[in-house]
């Protein structure tokens, strides 16, 4: 059994190690870690140790069929800045909940140092128990109270502890959340997707809050930059394994690459070798009984690896059904106002919106977006002021007129019910008659978005098991599947990694190709440049400007509204 010494490493706080045999990456990163690794137990147990200290061990997760997490690694120790990378649905949430301590494994073992604390955010932090913003992030703080300077800490990430919570914008929502993990100033901070619905002065405020933070932290995150900035240390999880780069993410890619490019060198050297043995079966001369019996049993060994070899995950793209072409139908929305008790969010927003519109929709955190959209699609009925589609006041329609007119993509999208996402996609089909029992023509759609949106692969799946970018992929092709004339979008790039969030706004640029309205609110100010025929900046729940993305986006309006130099997005 191999064991490694562990002098002046620091100890591992939080760890969860995989089975049955560790690759000489993991040991090389459970070294660093301060661990010793003094042999296994059994397939289902890895004793780790650090000197008189133990850590965790095993880890295993199956949901149906293929395990999600197969022999899955995690260490972190004091001062680590880790980055947790993956594909959408590769586990990486699921892994972080497990070292929180809020999810289990089929088999294996977690370990925290008991000295530590260990703060987590998810990727949708629940408010419903809390009426205002201070007693949420009140609630998480240790019994001794608040090791933090409070009143700093709002002013940094520019949160009012008075705002109510039931108000609060997607953006003001996260950075609540983040205040109440960085109040508690934990040993250990578990982040996942924390720049979701951030502007970029809000994740700006993030990046410098962990740059100073004593703490260790572990980062899931689709911003390319964020994680390039703020980490230190790589673990990729791949096909249900963790593989450990011990640099920042900025180094990852270029490992990435020439991991795969060696594992299809090796894979092929594995093909020619089989390939070999059995023409030494078939035509070899005949030799003794024991080499024979030998090199039989060897060739089936080659055959078990190469079956069980499990391959990258292909490349991804999508395509959007078109629209049902709706005549001469427009958006008309004429002095749009609401107000949050003496919280004015949208103040008389006007606008004309044609055929094949793709509009951008950005600003700060709090400018009025969210409010805005459900505005438009006539789900906020005590909003002043009125909104034609077709020439047909929205809130004058019933929920099934109005689903046939406008699909509407909300900015929280993660479901708890246990239903699947088949399911889920199908209910785009509700103002067509079609959910319980879909005729031909609606399962045909619930086909066509599950295609499009490369969400066949979990259709059976329940929502629960899958991960966030696959949550935000089924709700997509349930506002695909409704095939409207109109499409609204609220982030609809949010937790999605870079390739899928390409794809998802390929697929929104085809729907209004079609001839649809797609509008669409986005953080990523690069992203409505390129996606949009028209960007609409909102700043104090007013237009500031409303022109094509070239006119819209200049330097001298990004920095008057987001505070940013040109350079900084």
């Amino acid at each position: 059994m191999p064991t490694i010494a562990a002098s002046a490493a620091p100890a591992a706080i939080v760890g969860i190690f995989k089975l049955p045999q560790p690759p000489a990456d993991a040991i090389a990163f459970a070294a660093k870690a301060g661990l010793a690794i003094l042999g296994f137990a059994s397939a289902a147990q890895l004793r780790v140790s650090r000197l008189a200290r133990r850590c965790p061990s095993s880890f295993r997760l199956t949901f149906g069929g293929a395990p999600l997490l197969a022999g899955a690694a995690l260490a972190v120790e004091p001062a680590a800045r880790i980055a947790l990378v993956g594909r959408n649905g590769s586990g990486k949430s699921t892994l972080l909940k497990i070292a929180a301590g809020i999810g289990e494994a089929d088999n294996g073992a977690r370990f925290v140092d008991p000295s530590a604390s260990v703060a987590y955010l998810p990727q949708e932090p629940d408010f419903g128990a809390f009426d205002t913003v201070g007693a949420f992030v009140e609630a998480g703080l240790p019994p001794a109270g608040a090791p933090t300077d409070l009143s700093r800490l709002y002013a940094e990430l520019a949160v009012d502890p008075s705002a109510r919570c039931s108000a609060l914008s997607g953006g003001e929502a996260r950075r609540a959340a983040l205040a109440r993990i960085f109040a508690a100033d934990p040993d250990v901070i578990l982040l996942d997707e924390p720049t979701n619905h951030l502007d970029l002065p809000a994740i700006e405020a993030l990046e410098e809050r962990l740059a100073s933070s004593r703490a260790a932290f572990v980062l899931i995150s689709h911003d390319r930059r964020f994680l390039e900035n703020a980490t230190t240390r790589t673990i990729w999880i791949d096909r249900g394994q963790t593989r450990f780069l011990d640099r920042g993410f900025k180094d990852f890619e270029a490992w990435r690459d020439k991991a795969l490019e060696e594992e299809e060198s090796a894979a092929h050297k594995l093909d020619r070798k089989i390939v070999a043995e059995e023409h030494w079966v078939r035509y070899g001369v005949t030799a003794r009984r024991k080499r024979n019996v030998r090199r039989m049993r060897e060739l089936s060994e080659l055959r078990t690896q190469r079956r069980e070899r499990k391959r990258p995950v292909g490349t991804v793209a999508f395509s959007a059904n078109e629209a049902t072409p709706s005549g001469k139908r427009v958006i008309i929305a004429d002095r749009i106002s609401k107000a949050f008790g003496a919280r004015v969010v949208v103040d008389g927003f006007s606008i004309e919106i044609a055929r094949g519109d793709r509009i951008g929709i950005v600003g700060p955190n709090g400018a009025g977006k969210t409010t805005l959209l459900r505005a438009l699609c006539g789900l906020d009925r005590n909003a002043l002021g009125r909104v034609l589609v077709g020439g047909v006041d929205s809130r004058a329609l019933s929920p099934r007129a109005r689903a046939r007119r406008v699909a509407y993509l909300p900015q929280t999208r993660e479901a708890a019910w246990a239903i699947t996402a088949e399911a889920v996609v199908a209910l785009g089909r509700f103002a067509y008659g079609g959910v319980s029992r879909l005729g031909d023509e609606d399962s045909a759609a619930v086909d066509r978005a599950l295609a499009a949106t490369q969400a066949l692969a979990f259709r059976a799946r329940a929502m629960p098991t899958l991960s966030g970018g696959e949550q935000a992929r089924a709700h997509l092709a349930r506002a695909l599947c409704a095939e409207t004339p109109i499409l609204l979008a609220d982030e609809p790039t949010a937790a999605l990694d870079p390739k899928h969030q390409r794809a998802i706004l390929r697929a929104l640029r085809a729907k209004a190709d079609g001839g649809a309205i797609v509008i669409a609110a986005l953080h990523d100010l690069r992203a409505a440049e390129r996606w949009s025929t028209r960007v609409i900046v909102m700043e104090g729940g007013r237009i500031a400007v409303d022109d094509r993305p070239e006119r819209a986006l200049t330097p001298s309006l990004v920095e008057a509204v987001f505070g940013l130099a040109a350079t900084d997005y």
